[in-house]
């Protein structure tokens, strides 16, 4: 399980079960006062790597059912805690129009109907929330660009603003602290700095071609010239 140093005075938290090898998962639970359970996390497993390490972040998905059946038993809130290498966003809406609000709709609450929150408990409706736990050393966002529906995939090319640097509102980051805490503290914002863009060219997914813009030093690209205006070995 995870250290528990984010875990308030007044809370302990336990493993409750775990695993090894791939697909395993750490589960605990955050007993609150009275040693009644406040709420139950998973986090999925992932391998370290250099890749994870660059690229990786993790994303806290809550799941919480508001209300319950006369008799039935009231549910915990669940979270799950996903890795991820690339946040994918949806930018159909009419509302988005920039980078930010994009990210904003990701981590955006959304009701689902019919989730069996613990087994054998009869479904219920949820309200579902990702928020991002863990900010990757390097950000790579995708823009869902394709929709889909009963005629194929259409693409979006609507216009999206964004700048040089994206500062993630603390809004769409989980807390440090588990939900309740008294002595929870507000996460930190951090600013990412526009480093390259790939775009695709064409209206299909079956057709196009991609090209990428990368932020380069005056120095590096004075060298790119130089490269470039060198004449060619002798070949061998």
């Amino acid at each position: 399980a995870e250290p528990t140093s984010d875990a308030p005075a007044d809370a302990d938290a336990a493993a409750a079960e775990g695993g090894e090898g791939e697909g395993a998962a750490d589960v605990w639970q955050t007993v609150g006062k009275n040693n009644k359970v406040a709420e139950t996390t998973r986090m999925e497993a992932s391998d370290a790597s250099p890749i994870t390490c660059i690229f990786g972040g993790q994303l806290a998905s809550r799941l919480e059912s508001r209300g319950a059946a006369p008799g039935a038993k009231q549910n915990k809130p669940s979270i799950t805690i996903e890795p991820f290498q690339c946040l994918n966003v949806d930018i159909k809406s009419s509302g988005v129009v920039s980078l930010e609000d994009a990210i904003t709709g990701l981590c955006s609450p959304e009701w689902i109907d019919g989730v069996e929150m613990e087994k054998g408990q009869p479904a219920v409706r949820a309200q579902r929330q990702y928020l991002i736990r863990h900010p990757p050393p390097v950000l790579i966002l995708h823009l869902k660009r394709f929709s889909h529906d009963a005629h194929g995939a259409h693409k979006l090319s609507k216009p999206l603003k964004f700048t040089e640097s994206l500062t993630l509102k603390p809004t769409v980051l989980a807390p440090p602290a588990p939900s309740g805490a008294s002595n929870g503290s507000k996460p930190s914002a951090p600013t990412y700095r526009l480093f390259a863009v790939i775009a695709h060219h064409g209206q299909t997914m079956r057709l196009g071609h991609y090209t990428c813009d990368v932020r380069c030093t005056p120095s590096a690209a004075a060298n790119a010239s130089v490269a470039a205006a060198a004449p060619a070995p002798d070949a061998a």
